[in-house]
């Protein structure tokens, strides 16, 4: 009697250790500071201040800003770089009607779809080339100089894991880089750490780069 309850208990343990070694669940392998691209949509306030500085520097102070450059930006979204541009004048009247510039609607659902590679894709980004039927993905604004540009190290999306040939889905998430073209994609990792424009309404940060 005792070997049988022995193998009883046995059996029974192997089967909730079987049941439990099958369910493991989403794996999540993305990583950390990923940003998705719709939240750089729309007009921003950019100002730089400074947070820390050694007590040996001379050429600033924490809490120094760029008040005279304070203003509203808009982030485009390159290939390799996310680019803030101001959306007003330094001097008023100097340079609106003479500089415009054409930006890629990346916040727009529709204009991230592979169909509006080449469907959509107006000339002017006006007026559509005087046809109101055509969806255009183009916008065409006054922007001045570029006040920041921050490399962008990756643009992907967010996908279950997938066998190529029979399309049968894992449960493992993952960084997709191949399956859409770097537009389409939904996410994108940037580095930070350097301001590739020089600003001089901001020496600070010139000096101490």
């Amino acid at each position: 009697m005792k070997a049988r309850w022995l193998l009883v208990v046995l059996g029974l343990t192997a089967f909730f250790a079987v049941s439990c070694a099958t369910d493991v669940g989403t794996i999540d392998r993305t990583q950390h500071e990923r940003l998705a691209k719709k939240q750089f949509a729309g007009v921003w306030y950019m100002n730089q201040t400074v947070i820390d500085i050694p007590y040996s520097g001379a050429w600033s102070f924490v809490g120094e800003m760029n008040f005279g450059a304070t203003g509203k930006v808009i982030f485009d979204i390159e290939e390799q770089f996310l680019i803030a541009y101001p959306t007003v004048e330094y001097v008023e009247g100097s340079e609106k009607k003479w500089h415009q510039q054409q930006f890629y609607k990346y916040w727009d659902d529709t204009c991230t779809t592979k169909e509006a590679e080449g469907q959509y894709q107006c000339v002017d980004g006006k007026d559509n080339l005087g046809q109101p039927g055509v969806k255009c993905c183009l916008i065409e604004m006054y922007v001045g100089q570029p006040v920041a540009m921050f490399s962008i190290l990756s643009h992907y999306d967010v996908a279950r894991r997938y066998n190529a040939q029979t399309g049968e889905q894992t449960n493992v998430l993952e960084e997709n880089t191949t399956d859409k073209k770097w537009r389409q994609r939904e996410y994108i990792r940037v580095n930070w750490a350097a301001n590739k424009i020089n600003d001089f309404t901001f020496m600070a940060r010139i000096v101490n780069q």
